[in-house]
């Protein structure tokens, strides 16, 4: 082979590896982002917004697009509590993670609530598939919430000092929105027409969120006496909401089930047991005061934007988790 013809058969030999060993090299891998408070509440911000979408799509008649938003409020709430997880896992390195760990899981177990109680709302104007999709959601949102509040009563057994006690107010002030969750579970279950497979949904949800408030009014019954003045206070005023919203649905909650309406009048009696023990350390009787003054679920909720860089205006995603966390 003459010594131009091997240069040749060379450079078209060099022309047809070099790209092949380009093309099967392995790529970098993508940085992937460490687990914060901002990303957990970017993804409840989606998921609040695309169940907003659902809403508004299913008053509309348009059950396809509703269908779609249905999937991506469960894709950016399975996310959110993704990231919270990995916020708990890293909680003890600091007393700022252990806030963003705080912060983290109740906003996502605030997220799941608020999702149960919008799904549950449309399934009375709904009907066939949409209401189906509807329906079968429900459970997820229930089941994520209650694992979120799981992990956090886990990460307050593992606290001390002033994380331990904003968190105890952390997961009463969640447990504050369970009431109008669970009367909006409840309301679903009676609606006429509402086919039995659907139905059968319901009910097992029911009773799972009843049984998840319950559990969690155990856990702050434990904590309670253990609570400086100041977070008793906020513990009071969460457990008072409890007890109002209870004696408002109790004509709704005499149509359900035998063993929700038996867990909820425990629950309303735990509750009541409870307000005069937090009164006679603090003197402060929840809920008094002047008309329009009683504290609501998302008040005690506020913003924990002024302790954690970078959430700007995530702060105030879930109404309340700042003023709980503010001031340091």
């Amino acid at each position: 082979m003459s010594r131009s013809l091997r240069s040749t058969v060379a450079t078209l030999v060099a022309a047809t590896l070099i790209p092949a060993a380009v093309a099967v090299a392995p790529a970098a891998a993508a940085p992937v982002a460490a687990p914060s408070a901002a990303g957990v509440g970017s993804h409840v911000q989606a998921a609040t917004k695309a169940s907003k979408r659902v809403a508004k799509y299913a008053r509309r008649g348009n059950d396809r697009a509703a269908a779609r938003f249905i999937v991506e409020a469960r894709r950016e709430a399975v996310a959110g509590a993704r990231e919270a997880r990995l916020l708990a896992a890293r909680a003890g390195t600091s007393d700022r993670a252990a806030d963003q760990a705080v912060w983290g899981l109740a906003v996502a177990a605030a997220s799941y609530g608020n999702a149960t109680q919008g799904f549950a709302g449309l399934l009375d104007t709904t009907s066939g598939p949409l209401q189906r999709k509807l329906a079968t959601a429900i459970p997820g949102s229930v089941a994520g919430r209650t694992q979120m509040l799981a992990m956090l009563s886990t990460l307050i057994a593992q606290l001390d000092g002033a994380q331990r006690d904003r968190a105890a107010q952390a997961l009463a002030a969640v447990q504050a929105g369970a009431p109008g969750q669970v009367a909006g579970l409840a309301e679903a279950t009676t609606l006429a027409g509402l086919p039995l497979a659907l139905q059968g949904i319901l009910d097992t949800a029911l009773a799972a969120a009843t049984a998840a408030l319950d559990d969690g009014l155990a856990q702050i019954t434990a904590l309670l006496p253990t609570l400086p003045e100041a977070a008793q206070i906020q513990v009071a005023q969460a457990l008072g909401i409890v007890r109002s919203a209870l004696a408002g649905i109790a004509p709704l909650l005499a149509q359900t089930t035998s063993l929700v309406a038996t867990t909820l009048d425990r629950v309303f009696a735990l509750v009541s047991g409870l307000i005069p023990q937090a009164t006679a350390v603090t003197g402060v009787v929840p809920g008094a005061g002047s008309p329009g003054a009683a504290p609501t679920a998302g008040g005690l909720l506020g913003g924990l934007s002024g302790l954690i860089p970078g959430l700007g205006g995530l702060g105030g995603l879930i109404p309340g988790l700042g003023g709980l966390f503010g001031g340091r």
